[in-house]
């Protein structure tokens, strides 16, 4: 991979976000070291370099050997599906390497944009939920809508990322769908 970015022929600047191709090429390194296991890239960003080797690379001090390239290097934040397990992987985008892996216990980050309308969806085909519309006079699940809100990581429940959502109906098709909110809050919780 070239030091250059794809739009320019500028080197980059150590501190210049990720291009999109160097986001593909992390993602495919961890694919192509574990890709039978299905993660959810919760983040792909630079990892900085440190200050020293900065310090050295802007010729702020007097280092004997101060480098002319610093390798790009990448922190991806991963969980597992199989265990809701969170990992920490450090790429060297240059080298094309992974240089650390760990598995993290007990921390969870945000949840993926896929996990939330993942919720949603099986919320609203979950046979309790429609029985309780049933019971509140909703026959049509077309007019119910959720919205998801992660609760967090709970040590009682082990493995699992959970997701409640707030139930609202809409009357009409120009309804405000938050005008009518229902009166119970599922949790949904996977992995």
């Amino acid at each position: 991979m070239s030091h250059t970015s794809m739009t320019n022929d500028h080197p980059l600047n150590p501190f210049d976000n990720l291009s999109a191709e160097e986001i593909r090429l992390a993602s495919s390194i961890i694919r192509k070291a574990h890709g039978s296991i299905g993660y959810i890239f919760s983040s792909i960003s630079l990892k900085e370099p440190p200050k020293d080797i900065m310090l050295s690379y802007l010729g702020w001090e007097n280092a004997s050997n101060t480098p002319s390239i610093i390798d790009r290097e990448a922190l991806v934040i991963l969980v597992d599906r199989p265990s809701g397990l969170v990992h920490e992987v450090m790429i060297n985008l240059s080298k094309q390497s992974i240089i650390q892996w760990k598995k993290l216990h007990k921390v969870q980050p945000t949840l993926h944009p896929d996990e939330m309308m993942e919720a949603e969806e099986m919320i609203l085909q979950d046979p309790g939920v429609i029985d309780q519309c049933k019971q509140l006079g909703i026959d049509d699940m077309k007019t119910v809508f959720a919205d998801t809100w992660g609760i967090g990581w709970q040590d009682t429940i082990k493995n699992r990322r959970l997701i409640q959502a707030f139930l609202y109906i809409r009357t009409c098709p120009g309804d405000n769908q938050y005008a009518h909110p229902l009166d119970f809050v599922p949790i949904y919780g996977k992995w």
